[in-house]
């Protein structure tokens, strides 16, 4: 059995199943990774993992058939993530979860950046990731907005004109940016409009 690990848009089961047939979905603490908007991808910034010992990075391992995986490599593999195996004693299952049986794969960042006023955070694909944490509970968003480092980098809320290619209708923009501001005040303060 394969699982992959989810830790931004990946996520939201609506963003998965853009790209391919996804199955269970298991909210998780992956220890040893630090998740940062790091992967600069054309005109915008994306979240990338890093290995850091100390980190704790929550998201979802989901999963797929053997056939369904090229697909996953298709949408993360061009934009500088490579595939790696996760040592399954580093997962933490949340909500009465237990760790299946089988490999559970994640995509990192190769080469980290940070973003810029040329690629800059956006709203649209913030608002992807929420969605698919509020599935789970307020609180696992919130730890998604804590345990995600550059919040202080540019930022632009996009919403009228979505940049993110897989931008989703209609999200509670009220609850994800009460969230936002909540957890990061100052940094979500100097998020611009677009």
């Amino acid at each position: 059995m394969n699982w992959i690990f989810g830790y931004g848009s990946l996520i939201n089961k609506g963003s998965r199943n853009k790209t391919g047939q996804s199955g269970q979905a298991i909210p998780v603490n992956v220890k040893g990774i630090k998740r940062q908007w790091n992967l600069v991808v054309n005109n915008s910034t994306a979240v990338g993992a890093i290995y850091f010992p100390e980190g704790i990075c929550n998201g979802v391992i989901y999963h797929v058939e053997e056939n369904e995986i090229p697909k996953f490599d298709k949408r993360e593999i061009p934009f500088g993530y490579s595939r790696i195996k996760l040592n399954k004693r580093t997962i933490t299952p949340l909500l009465g979860f237990k760790v299946p049986d089988g490999t559970v794969w994640a995509y990192v960042a190769n080469n980290p950046g940070k973003p810029s006023l040329e690629s800059p955070i956006i709203q649209s694909y913030v608002d992807v990731i929420l969605t698919g944490c509020l599935e789970y509970s307020e609180q696992f968003a919130r730890d998604f907005v804590k345990n995600t480092e550059f919040w202080d980098y540019p930022w632009i809320n996009d919403r009228k004109n979505p940049r993110y290619p897989r931008a989703i209708d209609n999200p509670d923009v009220e609850k994800i940016d009460f969230i936002l501001k909540d957890e990061i005040a100052k940094e979500f303060s100097k998020r611009q409009n677009v």
